[in-house]
């Protein structure tokens, strides 16, 4: 199929009403994916990103309770032959240039997208493909990230880079180990407060304590 007359892939906030429930299992519906692309959306993560795929075999995988912005913009491939003496897409238009009819891989990914757990992604941030985004990390506002990002690291900027760390490398390592988005949802439910504080320590202690 041409990729210019594609639709593309969007994930849609839903909201579900339960009195049960913490959150709804998931926010997102998708409203068009072919089966190859194999998006992997984690649960309780929400927003409405962009997700463009070329077909080039990349592939999304999304991690549970992330907060994705409006506006962000994941690219699971599109990259143009800059090798090649043009960049111009002519085996994409074999309509208009049937002399392409037999050249193939005319654009490429660098990989699959990966984004952890309880990840932000802030505002028209762009994710592009075969990056790796580490658990608890923060992409700054209009970000181009274009490298694998830490674990807890916060980068910005065009192209993306390190700010800081949320907390000290010693503190990333225990809650790396602490996972408390794997939890059962009755214990998540049990240390809200702390999870919604800056008392790291606590919550380590509490999971260092079941």
């Amino acid at each position: 199929m041409n990729p210019f007359l594609r639709s593309r892939i969007i994930i849609k906030q839903t909201v579900q009403k339960t009195k049960t429930a913490l959150l709804p299992d998931r926010f997102f519906t998708i409203d068009f994916v072919d089966q190859k692309y194999h998006q992997n959306i984690g649960e309780f993560t929400y927003g409405n990103p962009r997700i463009i795929d070329w077909s080039d075999g990349g592939t999304l995988k999304i991690g549970k309770f992330c907060s994705i912005a409006g506006g962000t913009t994941i690219l699971l491939g599109g990259h143009h032959r800059y090798e090649w003496i043009t960049t111009y897409p002519f085996p994409s238009r074999k309509d208009l240039w049937p002399e392409a009819k037999q050249i193939n891989n005319q654009s490429w990914s660098k990989g699959d997208v990966i984004i952890g757990n309880d990840v932000l992604l802030g505002h028209e941030s762009l994710i592009m493909s075969g990056v790796k985004i580490g658990d608890g990390a923060v992409i700054g506002t209009r970000s181009l990230v274009t490298h694998d990002v830490p674990p807890y690291a916060i980068v910005a900027g065009q192209p993306a880079k390190l700010i800081r760390y949320r907390f000290k490398k010693s503190v990333i390592s225990k809650l790396l180990k602490v996972k408390w988005w794997n939890w059962p949802i009755e214990k998540i439910r049990e240390n809200i407060p702390l999870l919604c504080s800056n008392n790291v320590e606590a919550i380590i202690k509490k999971n260092e304590s079941n």
